[in-house]
């Protein structure tokens, strides 16, 4: 036991199970025909099978050159006479050409030199004491076990499977021409990995692929098919490579029509392609074998198919947002198939979205280049934010153009929320633009700024709060110097602090130096030049040299368990937690010099009470002087030269809408009659100690004017005694900036519907209050006592509860209630600047989509409870059916009491008056049913959808849900008992 060797190969590593051994073989026994069907022999060689010692071929040529089956006989066989004759009939000779393997032909000296070795091999291992032998159940069962060789001809060497591949392919014995050899093979599959051409491949351009220039080629130790999968890896390595290339120079070919992500992604693939290729960049005798030039391909494969996966998927993709998602997504599914390749892939995204973070950075300010804040980059096709259509407003010489966000042009990482902020900061920036283009957030004053970069790392992720502290810390201080000494210390310096940083290479200089010097200068230049140049990869600094250095290093590696504090983050948050602190801060930065700009340098508060006042009709003595101006019959008419006579005299001119039959007015009597209501108004409250005069304008241009309208809205106007008999008067006000951010197109449609509606309610409360007149005095008539109808005085009365407790409602819960609310939010908004311009750090403040977000929401809860929603039209149909028939009664009065123009069409029997009254009470009792529906039921008043939605904390909250209780307070005022109600059973 002491000679005992464990490390020795046992003679019967290749034998058979035990259970596989049987005296004589089967006659279907995978050993008899399967063996002859494959290397398909003859029958000579068939019966020349020992079933004894189950050795194959014992007398064939190359027989002995195969593994036994079992141990050989202690007494090495004889040669006969056939074996010699087939050595020599099998014998090879070296073929002349370049190509072939001389090693995997075989001569006969050759052939009786291996012989001769096998035995000696064979012999020494049967006549030694201890033998190396597998440990196994069956060797320590029986000391005279004897397992079988393994008997398939793929695990002999390779000079054997050569002979039975040239048995196989030239019976004849003709010397094989398609053997190559294996260094040269190497040598040709090294150069088509690298995508190069090489005397055994070439690239087709047509197809796009690499070609063999010669076929069936192999070679020794593997048949044709084998070396044609060996080839097949190195080819696809090659044609993916030359796929990828093809893809980049495209791109380049046509630049200028391709978005920058698409032009990132042509410089990603060539930053990985020539890295790639520094990687196979090898020195060729250092490679040994086919396993070790496998080895060197394995990963460069990888990356390269990784990588065109993602090409593949964005050549349809045009726009950068298509390619952005598209990329992002095929790199979330990718980026978990390979732990050591998840680091690569990242890399790959963030050079591919480092164009697209270079917009955002401009937009909301954080990069800053040598010109100042620009719309360059909101001219980019793809991006989700853009510049309007040019619309030229009257009086302006240039057309004014906003910023238009589109939700649909967002990357698939980016979410609604983020996006959003990004549009209000870049609005923002564009509004401090216009008044202060030295604004710290706008110009570099030598302000250390943060650079914007996608992270993947908790480490790095932490290290971004921290930067993005110290960011908003150093422009809080620089935009609090700003506002106290505006441009006197922010000035450009003219030789910029990061210019001295710059690294200065050796220089070597030969005057005014001794020759001493001069050699140790010779002597540090030829160091410096024997210094290996780093390796850089594209022309973006460190996030191309990473990726390409990435590219050029990476290996596989074994996974390990990590714990759960090692995980990497989700590849689905990475982004909005590297962008989000300092978005935020910028946000707060931009947000908070908007609303320092509207309200404590343009007073944009004085914007919104001029249109509460003039539009909404918040001034009583506006409304009392244009009142009076349309509807009084004490004032004269501008119509006649005697009324503009009269007008001078008594000071002032009426349209006395009511008692004429010509309508509408001219626009020269309109004008007299309008003239100066305004502007005395402004000057007597809103403008008085701003040092507005009588003969200036008004802020926005504010002033009357007539309507636009169809033809059949005209037709309507026409009749002085229908509820549409103003219509055609509106009031003109154009925002100027910075007010047009907050007063957007959209409020001023809104506010020109309150205005026409509101107008109508004005003027039937002159009419009600009319009527009281009319029938007094018609009562005071000593002849005419008795013939005043008591339904014309209930009819009245009714008409003058409904109106006035209609308008009531109206200005006071419609109009007045929601305005205080937002005027609450705009005290708020002011406190905190007061408080912010003190403090240490700036909170949250509101941003300009946010303002009119909240302006909006006030206009609309005004509307709904006025009734001027689109699915409140029927409620508002009956109202206005109502007015019509009050102001019908109105003109049967006038034309019963001979006032005006007598219209003998008119009825004035009491047949008449009756039919009216029972019409309009049933039609106020309609009114108060529907409404008492609508208010009852559920969500009624919770706007769904208003159209500034995006502003989540409306002026009363989420919801609106005071609006559904301010149709049930006029139902109240109504409505107490069941007067109407019953009537409308009745009739």
């Amino acid at each position: 036991m002491a000679n005992f060797n464990p490390f020795a190969l046992p003679d019967d590593l290749w034998s058979l199970p035990k259970s596989d051994l049987l005296d004589t073989l089967p006659e279907e026994s995978l050993f008899n025909h399967d063996i002859e069907k494959l290397l398909q022999l003859d029958l000579s060689f068939g019966a020349e099978l020992n079933p004894k010692t189950e050795t194959l071929f014992p007398t064939a040529p190359w027989g002995e050159l195969f593994p036994p089956l079992s141990l050989p006989p202690r007494k090495p066989p004889l040669q006969s006479e056939e074996v010699e004759k087939s050595e020599a009939d099998s014998a090879i000779a070296i073929s002349e050409d370049p190509w072939l393997d001389a090693a995997s032909t075989v001569s006969e000296d050759q052939v009786g030199i291996a012989l001769a070795e096998k035995l000696t091999t064979c012999a020494d291992r049967i006549l030694s004491p201890w033998q190396g032998e597998l440990i196994s159940w069956e060797t320590f069962l029986s000391d005279g076990y004897c397992s079988q060789t393994n008997p398939f001809v793929t695990e002999a060497r390779s000079h054997i499977i050569d002979a039975v591949i040239q048995r196989h392919d030239s019976p004849t014995g003709e010397p094989p021409k398609n053997v190559i050899q294996t260094d040269v093979l190497i040598y040709c599959l090294l150069h088509l990995a690298q995508g190069h051409d090489s005397f055994l491949f070439r690239f087709n351009a047509d197809k796009m692929e690499f070609e063999m220039t010669r076929e069936n080629l192999r070679i020794s130790g593997a048949s044709v098919g084998a070396t044609e999968k060996v080839v097949g890896k190195y080819r696809k390595c090659g044609n993916q490579l030359r796929t990828l290339q093809a893809f980049a120079a495209s791109v380049y070919a046509d630049s200028s029509n391709a978005c920058k992500t698409r032009v990132a992604l042509a410089a990603c693939v060539q930053i990985v392609n020539v890295a790639v290729q520094h990687r196979l960049t090898v020195v060729f005798t250092d490679i040994k074998s086919l396993l070790q030039l496998d080895d060197i391909v394995n990963v460069p494969a990888l990356i390269l198919d990784a990588l065109l996966q993602i090409v593949d998927k964005v050549k349809s993709k045009k726009l950068d947002y298509q390619l952005l998602s598209v990329t992002f997504n095929q790199i979330q599914q990718s980026e978990y198939q390979s732990d050591w390749l998840r680091k690569l892939l990242l890399l790959m995204l963030q050079r591919i979205t480092h164009p697209w973070l270079t917009m955002v950075s401009k937009a909301i300010g954080i990069l800053i280049e040598k010109s100042a804040f620009s719309d360059d980059i909101f001219e980019d096709e793809g991006f989700f934010i853009e510049l309007e259509e040019p619309s030229p407003r009257e009086g302006e010489e240039e057309p004014h153009i906003d910023l238009v966000f589109i939700p649909s042009n967002i990357p698939s990482f980016l979410t609604l929320e983020e996006a959003e902020r990004i549009y209000e900061t870049a609005r923002g920036l564009r509004l401090i633009r216009r008044f202060y283009p030295e604004h710290p957030l706008l110009v570099d004053h030598s302000i250390e700024r943060h650079v914007m970069r996608w992270n993947f790392s908790w480490e790095e992720l932490q290290a971004i709060d921290l930067e993005a502290a110290t960011h908003e810390k150093r422009l809080q201080l620089a935009m609090q110097s700003f506002n106290l000494n505006r441009n006197s210390r922010f000035r450009k310096p003219s030789n910029p602090s990061r210019a001295t940083g710059i690294h200065r290479t050796y220089e070597f200089e030969c005057f005014g130096k001794t020759d001493d010097e001069i050699q140790t200068g010779l002597a540090t230049s030829l160091s410096n030049m024997n210094i290996e140049p780093e390796r850089k990869f594209g022309f973006e600094g460190d996030t191309d040299h990473s990726l390409g250095n990435e590219a050029f290093t990476v290996e596989p590696t074994q996974p390990q368990r990590m714990s759960s504090a090692k995980y990497p983050p989700p590849l689905s948050i990475t982004f909005s937690l590297s962008l989000n602190p300092i978005l935020q801060a910028q946000a707060r930065l931009a947000n908070m010099a908007c609303m320092r700009l509207l309200f404590k340098e343009r007073n944009v508060r004085n914007q919104f009470e001029l249109l509460h006042s003039f539009l909404l009709f918040g001034d009583g003595v506006y409304v009392s002087r244009l009142s009076a101006s349309l509807f009084s019959e004490d004032l004269a008419s501008g119509a006649t030269n005697s009324g503009i006579r009269s007008g001078i005299a008594i000071g002032g001119w009426g349209l006395q809408l009511g008692i004429r039959t010509d309508w509408p007015p001219a626009s020269s009597e309109l004008r007299l009659a309008l003239m100066g209501i305004m502007t005395e108004c402004y000057a007597a409250d809103v403008g008085r100690g701003k040092g507005h005069k009588e003969n200036d304008d008004l802020p926005g241009g504010l002033s009357f004017m007539v309507r636009e309208m169809s033809e059949d809205e005209e037709e309507r106007c026409k009749n002085p005694d229908s509820l549409e008999a103003l219509d055609f008067l509106q009031v003109r006000y154009k925002p100027q900036s910075p007010f047009d951010t907050v007063v957007d197109a959209a409020s001023l449609v809104k506010y020109d519907r309150l205005f026409k509606h509101l107008l109508r309610i004005i003027r039937m409360l002159y009419v009600v209050n009319q009527l009281f007149g009319n029938t007094n005095l018609l009562r005071g008539k000593k002849q005419a006592a008795a013939t005043v109808h008591p339904t014309v005085l209930r009819f009245r009365i009714e008409a003058h509860f409904f109106v006035s407790v209609l308008a009531k409602y109206m200005f006071e819960t419609g109009v007045e209630t929601v305005w205080k609310e937002f005027a609450r939010k705009l005290d708020e908004i002011e406190r905190r600047l007061e408080r912010y311009d003190i403090a240490d750090k700036y909170g949250e403040m509101e941003s300009l989509g946010q303002l009119a977000a909240y302006h909006n929401s006030c206009l609309d809860q005004m509307l709904f409870a006025t009734m001027l929603r689109l699915r409140q039209q029927p409620v508002l149909n009956l109202i206005e059916e109502i007015f019509a028939m009050i102001l019908k009664f109105a003109k049967m009065v006038r034309v019963q009491q001979k006032q005006g123009v007598v219209d003998p069409r008119t009825p004035t029997d009491d047949a008449s008056f009756e039919r009216l009254y029972n019409k309009f009470r049933r039609r106020v009792g309609i009114f108060i049913n529907v409404a008492r529906a609508l208010s009852e039921r559920r969500g009624y008043g919770g706007l769904a959808k208003r159209e500034s939605d995006r502003s989540k904390d409306a002026v009363r909250g989420p919801g609106d849900a005071a609006e559904g209780g301010a149709l049930g307070q006029l139902l109240v005022r109504l409505e107490m008992s069941s007067y109407y109600i019953d009537a409308a059973k009745k009739l």
